[in-house]
């Protein structure tokens, strides 16, 4: 089993990513940490085009990042998978 948690990067994802940390690893399970992309799509000529689409990419892996450091503070030493 893994746990999964999604977060936006508000205070209260941060609070979700703790708790599901603590939770993963009081019973030795994996985590998974998600973020969801919503970007703007226009249609140009037939082809699916998403404006931003770099700039979005970036912020939702500075989200994960976070995240990530988030869930090991919340452990310490323990290991998370």
């Amino acid at each position: 089993m893994s746990y999964l948690v999604a977060t936006d990067g508000s205070t209260e994802g941060d609070e979700a990513v703790r708790y599901a940390a603590r939770q993963a690893v009081a019973f030795y399970e994996t985590l998974e940490i998600v973020h969801v992309l919503t970007p703007e799509s226009e249609l140009v000529d037939g082809t699916i085009v998403l404006p931003g689409e770099e700039a979005a990419v970036a912020s939702g892996e500075d989200v994960l990042d976070n995240a990530r450091a988030v869930a090991e503070a919340a452990v310490g030493d323990e290991p998370i998978d």
